[in-house]
């Protein structure tokens, strides 16, 4: 137990705890058996420590293909670490290719410089690659975008083309004002020669070790995210001078899946599908409804076995769609579908939480608030249940100081052994209470907390909590078209209205049955004095553990319990497994709560 620790302020004495024990009997003995004290609590309180404990077991590895996207110096200074000696695929390279320098001539393949990015990309056991294909413009936008003068880009618009001259000559291939290919067009040869140029790729590297994924790549000019940028003029010039319909795009983009499948073969769940939102395009009257086309052909691909990407979870209230697994209840709890195809059939998923700088950002805002945005980012990832996160290696120190309140470089370290994990091989199943606004959900109806098999649910009336610990994020232009500039980091209790408990439930298949030995974390404000404690199932009915006492110092604190004997699910606590029950006359407040499993499951050995 040497990693889960101790501070000074935290070990109670024994009089202190029998004496909290006795008061929480009295405060709680009129809700009857089922939340009276124990005669001798069951669960010990094994600490309490200033700010969030994110350490984890001594059995709890990181997950093999998985972990960050990286490159450069957030390489060379990772890979030094003896984290990442133990022979698995834990940071992952793109290895970028435009088909036309991979491609240079019909039939011809520059497996040189291909191989050489790749040999790049892995230059140490813990690297692997991710393939990402320009096939998709006039021209390399990302090169264009990132050019320091206009005068390169102006040259990189006259010099570069991510389609091969030849496929662009033979198959009458044409190109949008915008600069993206109109590969949908009837007659076109995009399809083919690019189908063909996928066998070849494919054949050669499907079966690599440290292949991690293919993105597929497609349609849109800049990054080939299956999205329309230009609007209206450029989708009516579409419409009417390459026969852009929602018939075209689907057949086209069934077909570019297809065409992946059987290079692939047996390789689905390395195949990245990048965009599952509803619509490719929107809706124009329903002639004109690309979104029908678009789930057609994302729904195909999931169901083949591909996998997803997703980008700026830092917009965390994004990816609430079927097509990422997600939803909100009508309680307003956001939940993940665990029968959500990539996830059930184990396939690559990651997100890119790439949007930081070193300098404000007039689209996310000010580099002073790029810690508290990872921190809310990166759990929203974990959320997801992804495998991978692209993460800003230009950045990741000052926003590792920024996260200083939040744990710092712990937080980092335990995301790396967070990612990728099942409920069956998860160290932990956790819960951070929180309520913020989502645009255009019920008139933004408040979405409640981010939950990993663990679920809060307010119960009245003795379960009935209210949130609190009000954050500003007015300056993230992105996260509030609600039109609300705030959103809440905890929920409390709430007395005034007998809400004397929080109340929680363990996910089926992340523990059930028993009796389990369990660690619970709680990270709680330690605000004016009152004392509260944990109520749980057990073979015997409702056990206890002591109570904790705030001190009034107005900072967060976590206080770890022991729990011998946790029963999964277990009666007389309305249905829920466990509870936080105050003992005082004040309100307590809850950030975040884990339950951490101290010894290694079956399904890991």
């Amino acid at each position: 137990m040497n990693r889960f620790l101790q501070s000074r302020d935290g070990r109670m004495s024994i009089f202190r705890a029998w004496a909290f024990a006795l008061a929480a009997g009295l405060a709680l003995l009129s809700e009857g058996r089922s939340a009276s004290a124990q005669p001798e609590p069951s669960a010990r309180l094994l600490g309490i420590r200033s700010g969030h404990d994110w350490s984890l077991p001594k059995w709890v590895r990181m997950t093999p293909d998985a972990g960050y996207f990286g490159g450069g110096e957030w390489i060379r200074k990772r890979q030094e670490l003896s984290r990442f000696r133990d022979g698995r695929l834990h940071i992952a390279h793109y290895v970028v290719l435009s088909w036309a320098e991979a491609n240079p001539a019909e039939g011809v393949y520059n497996w040189d410089l291909i191989d050489q990015k790749v040999r790049s990309a892995t230059g140490t056991p813990a690297d692997g690659f991710v393939f990402w294909i320009q096939a998709y413009g006039r021209y390399n936008y990302t090169k264009w975008k990132w050019a320091r003068s206009e005068e390169k880009r102006k040259r990189i618009l006259r010099e570069t083309c991510m389609l091969p001259e030849w496929v662009i000559k033979k198959g009458k291939v044409r190109f949008l004002s915008n600069g993206a290919v109109a590969a949908w067009e009837p007659g076109c040869g995009y399809q083919e020669y690019f189908g063909l140029f996928l066998r070849a790729l494919g054949k050669r590297y499907k079966d690599h070790p440290r292949l991690i994924g293919v993105d597929m790549r497609g349609l849109d000019s800049r990054y080939g995210e299956w999205c329309w940028r230009d609007g209206p003029a450029v989708l009516h010039e579409a419409e009417t001078q390459t026969g852009l319909t929602p018939d075209t795009l689907r057949r086209w983009g069934l077909q570019f899946v297809r065409d992946y499948l059987e290079a692939f073969k047996g390789r689905a769940r390395k195949l990245i599908w990048p965009n599952c939102e509803e619509t490719f395009i929107g809706k124009r009257g329903t002639e004109f409804d690309y979104g029908p086309a678009s789930r057609d052909v994302w729904k195909f691909a999931l169901a083949k076995g591909c996998g997803v990407r997703d980008g700026m979870p830092t917009a965390w209230y994004r990816y609430i769609t079927p097509g990422w697994g997600c939803s909100v209840t009508d309680a307003g709890y956001l939940v993940f579908d665990e029968s959500y195809p990539p996830y059930r059939d184990g396939a690559m998923m990651y997100s890119e939480n790439s949007e930081y700088r070193k300098r404000d950002d007039p689209r996310f805002g000010p580099a002073t608030m790029n810690g508290i945005r990872f921190f809310i980012a990166s759990l929203r990832v974990l959320q997801l249940r992804r495998s991978w996160e692209w993460v800003p290696w230009r950045v990741m120190d000052p926003i590792t100081e920024q996260l200083a309140p939040y744990g710092g470089e712990s937080f980092v370290r335990w995301i790396e052994y967070e990612l990728g994990k099942r409920a069956g091989t998860a160290p932990d199943a956790w819960c951070w209470l929180r309520e913020g606004y989502r645009a255009k959900w019920a008139g933004s109806k408040p979405v409640k907390n981010f939950e990993r098999w663990l679920l809060q649910r307010d119960i009245a009336p003795d379960g009935n909590t209210v949130p609190t610990d009000k954050i500003d994020i007015s300056m993230l232009k992105y996260n509030y078209p609600s039109g609300k500039g705030y959103e809440f980091h905890a929920r409390r209790t709430d007395l005034a209205r007998g809400g004397r408990c929080v109340y929680f439930r363990i996910e089926p298949q992340f523990l059930t049955g028993g009796p389990h030995h369990v660690l619970l974390r709680v990270t709680y404000l330690d605000g004016p004095a009152t004392a509260w404690r944990i109520d749980y199932t057990s073979p015997r009915g409702v056990a206890a553990s002591v109570p904790v006492e705030t001190m009034g110092s107005g900072t967060w604190k976590t206080a770890t319990f022991s729990i011998p004997d946790l029963q999964v699910p277990g009666t007389g606590l309305k249905d829920m497994d466990f509870r936080l029950a105050v003992t005082g006359d004040k309100d307590v407040t809850v950030r975040f709560v884990r339950l951490v499993k101290p010894d290694r499951p079956e399904s890991t050995r």
